[in-house]
């Protein structure tokens, strides 16, 4: 499944050239596991706040085993760093964090309506 901010656009973000991949293991099955899921719910808002003024949200995506969780940003560096304190935090997760440069943001062809995947508006606060 996806969530993603629809209304996020690169003509507005054009600094933020870097795209940051979170990479959170699930246990393998379809549906994931429901408290393995609320956990993650609760700690992914925790990780926005951190990245507040260093990355925006781009969405999530959720399959059988992975979580993967996408921001852009213009510092690279600073956001893992602020991401590897996250994980350290919290080691059970077993999050991994890559950065690239993708001036034209196209990891999101992957899931905005490029493929079979559902693209949706987050629910922001």
């Amino acid at each position: 499944s996806v969530v993603a901010d629809l209304g996020l656009k690169r003509i507005d973000h054009v600094l933020e050239d870097q795209h940051i991949k979170v990479s959170i293991p699930l246990a393998a099955g379809w549906p994931p596991d429901n408290k393995a899921l609320e956990r993650l719910d609760t700690l992914e808002p925790q990780l926005e706040s951190r990245l507040e003024r260093t990355a925006h949200w781009v969405a999530r995506t959720t399959e059988s085993s992975l979580r993967t969780i996408h921001f852009v940003t213009r510092d690279g560096a600073s956001a893992c760093g602020i991401i590897s304190a996250w994980a350290a935090a919290n080691p059970t997760l077993h999050a991994t964090t890559s950065c690239e440069a993708d001036p034209e943001w196209r990891f999101r062809a992957e899931w905005n309506g490029e493929n079979e995947a559902e693209a949706r508006p987050a629910p922001r606060t």
